[in-house]
């Protein structure tokens, strides 16, 4: 609980001084907020678990320490990269294809995870009857290791995108007045993020089955 209040006072600190900000300095302050509120959340409920109340006002300053950096690198980024394009609905199409390529992305891994799930499995059986070679039995372990990391990697980019995209989302969603073409833009921009958070989901649920996958005994 102290963690929750003393991340949110710091967030509405920060966050008060952004109405006289550019729109620029103001995404960078928003992701700094942002960031620190989670930290300091986080941390004070570390912190109380380790050392009751002191160690969560401890760990909710840590984590708030840790968040508000974390925060300012996505609020740069995203400032940065609207900055890129002269038109806010451009802005609005290059953050929805550039979300639906890392859903392509993941989607394919889905796919490619499946396949080889299938593959292991009939491998398993064949081990099992003890009709295969260690080779190919060693091979395929190879393979769910690499797939697993690859997993992994896309699961770090995957939660990358979702904190750039939820951010930039909601600095857009504050304009006073917004067009019919901006309003539609923005609620494509929520259903991809939508996605990448169902696809977030769904890759660490198939990451952890490879994971877990033992071929068993081989001749």
């Amino acid at each position: 609980m102290l963690g929750k209040v003393i991340g949110l006072l710091l967030v509405v600190t920060l966050l008060v001084g952004c109405a006289t900000m550019s729109d620029e300095t103001r995404t960078k302050t928003e992701g700094t907020a942002v960031g620190t509120g989670i930290g300091a959340v986080a941390g004070g409920a570390v912190g109380y678990a380790a050392g009751g109340t002191k160690g969560a006002a401890i760990g909710a300053g840590a984590g708030a320490v840790a968040g508000g950096a974390a925060g300012y690198i996505y609020g740069t980024h995203v400032a940065n990269r609207k900055k890129e394009y002269a038109r806010e609905e451009d802005y609005l199409n290059a953050l929805i294809a550039n979300a639906r390529g890392v859903n392509a992305k993941t989607d394919a891994l889905r796919q490619e995870i499946a396949q080889l799930e299938m593959e292991t499995s009939q491998l398993i059986q064949q081990s099992n009857q003890r009709t295969v070679q260690k080779s190919q039995v060693t091979k395929q372990e190879q393979s769910l290791k690499t797939k697993v990391e690859e997993g992994q990697e896309q699961l770090k980019k995957l939660q990358a995108e979702i904190d750039i995209q939820r951010q930039a989302l909601a600095q857009e969603n504050q304009a006073q007045t917004k067009s019919q073409e901006t309003t539609r833009l923005l609620n494509d921009l929520q259903a991809e993020i939508t996605r990448l958070e169902g696809n977030k989901a769904e890759l660490e649920k198939a990451v952890q089955r490879l994971s877990a996958i033992h071929i068993g005994p081989s001749v």
